[in-house]
């Protein structure tokens, strides 16, 4: 277990930004000074709420989050109009639940350098598994709770307008705002909200702290210095996809488990007629994308095939075979015929089984005929079929 440095606070399962009721709150301040310094009491009953138990609940998560605020900050929202109070309150809970931090600097920040614009749930789950082994907290998460954190992510990034229609878009926000909280040393916000290098030296923004230069460097959490490492893949964890959910592909389910290796073997006794095939290509490709330059790595496909026609599934494997010819993939397949073979799994030399309920069959009918149709060629534009994953590392 890699040491744990941040503990994460998790208190937002069934709550976003809180406009209504810190607006609310905020209205009642009598001296900005005195409420940050705890001595000017603002009572629950102010909040748009009519549960006693909901009041004290939401008004302890309003008044944690306003306190992270800086004095001018908290000005700016008390006088702003509703967009730049929608923006601080981003900033004051992203500075309240880091792991919105690391999220939007490690998932989002990442997708949108590298021109994906669509952020889903499923985003924020794969996240939170990839941080599991890092995080004894973060083990104890039941799936429903992991769902609930994903859907409420969500919906903070829709109350700020930054996703729209599921996907990212960019937001004119107050220059003056942007000062202040550069200012108070929380310059990679910036990244948070987005702005590019060229953003974020404006001459508003020259006189922040922000020094950096490189781009490609991801920076790191709010008030913290420490860098981001690349995270330990965890055996055991467990991913469910939804029907019809996008923005799924290969690559992302399986390219971090394949790394380093020389050998993989296939267990799919479903892998017979033309688009199933086409599937077993699509893998072979993103293999073929991310092995090493110089390095060969064999596939080997066990399977079944349909009764009387083994001279048809030898056509087709074979033709797959001559295609990659010198790629440095190595294509090998074999049968098993026997009636016990029925999981699909793929298993690495490397140690790894991922196990997938549906094998690589993982996508809905789509239209692949169609040479001007984007699901042709990028998975994440195609639907996808209910399915779940398993990974497991042999000791």
């Amino acid at each position: 277990m890699v040491e744990e440095r941040i503990k994460y606070s998790l208190e937002f399962t069934a709550d976003a930004l809180l406009y209504k009721e810190s607006d609310a709150v905020t209205q009642e301040i009598q001296d900005v000074d005195l409420f940050l310094e705890g001595e000017e009491i603002i009572f629950s009953e102010v909040l748009p709420v009519n549960s006693e138990s909901s009041q004290k609940r939401l008004y302890s998560k309003v008044v944690r989050r306003l306190k992270t605020l800086q004095k001018p900050l908290l000005e700016s929202f008390i006088s702003g109009n509703k967009e730049d109070k929608l923006l601080i309150l981003f900033y004051a809970t992203c500075k309240t639940y880091t792991i919105i931090t690391d999220f939007m600097l490690e998932t989002v920040l990442n997708k949108w350098r590298n021109l994906y614009t669509e952020i889903r749930s499923y985003d924020f789950k794969s996240f939170i598994y990839q941080k599991m082994d890092n995080h004894t907290l973060l083990e104890n998460l039941t799936p429903n709770t992991i769902n609930k954190l994903a859907q409420v992510v969500i919906k903070m990034l829709q109350e700020l307008e930054m996703l729209k229609n599921e996907n990212l878009t960019k937001i004119n926000y107050n220059e003056q705002i942007l000062r202040k909280i550069a200012y108070n040393g929380d310059s990679c916000f910036l990244d948070v909200l987005l702005l590019s290098q060229q953003e974020k030296q404006y001459s508003f923004l020259s006189k922040t702290k922000n020094t950096s230069t490189n781009e490609n460097i991801i920076p790191s959490r709010l008030t913290k210095t420490e860098p981001i490492t690349k995270k330990a893949l965890i055996s055991g964890k467990h991913i469910v996809v939804e029907e019809n959910e996008k923005n799924i592909s290969y690559h992302k389910l399986f390219s971090d488990y394949l790394e380093g290796v020389t050998a993989t073997t296939i267990y799919n006794p479903y892998i017979r007629i033309f688009y199933q095939v086409k599937n077993l290509m699509e893998f072979i490709q993103m293999v073929l994308k991310i092995k090493s330059e110089g390095k060969d790595i064999t596939i080997k496909l066990i399977t079944k095939y349909d009764e009387f026609k083994e001279s048809e599934s030898n056509e087709r494997f074979s033709q797959l075979k001559d295609s990659i010819d010198g790629s440095g993939i190595n294509f090998e397949f074999d049968y098993d015929l026997t009636s016990s073979f029925h999981s699909r799994s793929i298993e690495t030399n490397t140690g790894w089984k991922i196990s997938i309920d549906r094998g690589l069959d993982i996508f809905q009918p789509y239209d692949f005929k169609n040479p001007f149709n984007l699901a042709n060629n990028i998975h994440e534009e195609r639907l996808c079929k209910k399915f779940g994953v398993t990974y497991l590392k042999e000791e």
